[in-house]
C-alpha cells in the first residue's frame, strides 16, 4: 500500500485499482439496454445485407466464368436451376451448354444460403432470369475464350439475373453484349 498525506492525515491507496460489483452491474445493464435498442434495426437491415451479398456473389461468379474461359481457352458456362434456386459454373467440353459427365465444375452455389433471397419471379419472363435457355430449357450464359458472352444458338448474348428479398428490395445483375458485368439496385 501507498500512504498519501492529505491535510495532516495519512490515507491509504491501493496500487491495483479494480471494478466494484456495483460498477460492473451498471456497465452490464447499460450494454444490455443498448443491445436491446439496436436489435430491431439489425433485424430489419439483415435481409438487405443478404440480398446485396447474393448479388455480389452472382456477379463474382459471372466474372469467374468469364476469366475461366479466358484462362483455359475453353467455353465456360453458367447455368441456372430456378426451381432449386441454384446455379453452376463449368467448363463445357462437349459444347452443349449443359453440365454433364466430362465437364469441369468450377463453382456451384445455392441461393438458400442467403436467407429470404430468391430469384425475382415477377421479372425475366417469370423465372427471374433473361438469359436464353439451353437445349434442356435452363437459362444460361456462356463466355468464349475471348471473354465475350454467347448463347446456345452461338450468337452474342446478354441478360440479367433479378433478385428479391423479404423486404421486397430488388437487385439486378447485368451482363452486357461486351461482357461487362454490373449490379443495379432496382
Amino acid at each position: 500500500m501507498i500512504y498519501i498525506a492529505y491535510k495532516d492525515k495519512w490515507l491509504s491507496h491501493k496500487t491495483s485499482m479494480g471494478l466494484t460489483m456495483v460498477e460492473l452491474l451498471i456497465t452490464v445493464a447499460i450494454i444490455s439496454i443498448l443491445v436491446a435498442m439496436a436489435s430491431p434495426e439489425i433485424q430489419r437491415l439483415l435481409p438487405d445485407y443478404r440480398l446485396k451479398s447474393a448479388a455480389r456473389e452472382i456477379m463474382s461468379d459471372l466474372q469467374l466464368a468469364k476469366l475461366s474461359a479466358i484462362r483455359r481457352n475453353e467455353i465456360c458456362v453458367m447455368t441456372f436451376d430456378v426451381a432449386n434456386s441454384s446455379y453452376k459454373v463449368f467448363i463445357d467440353l462437349n459444347d452443349n451448354y449443359h453440365y454433364d459427365t466430362g465437364d469441369t465444375l468450377v463453382r456451384e452455389l445455392n441461393l438458400d444460403q442467403f436467407i429470404n433471397v430468391d430469384f425475382d419471379l415477377t421479372q425475366g419472363g417469370g423465372d427471374g432470369i433473361t438469359f436464353t435457355p439451353n437445349n434442356s430449357g435452363d437459362p444460361h450464359i456462356a463466355f468464349r475464350p475471348n471473354g465475350i458472352p454467347r448463347s446456345y444458338n452461338a450468337g452474342f448474348s446478354q441478360g440479367s439475373v433479378f433478385l428479391v428479398n423479404s423486404n421486397q428490395k430488388h437487385y439486378r445483375v447485368i451482363v452486357s453484349l461486351a461482357g461487362n458485368i454490373r449490379i443495379q439496385v432496382n
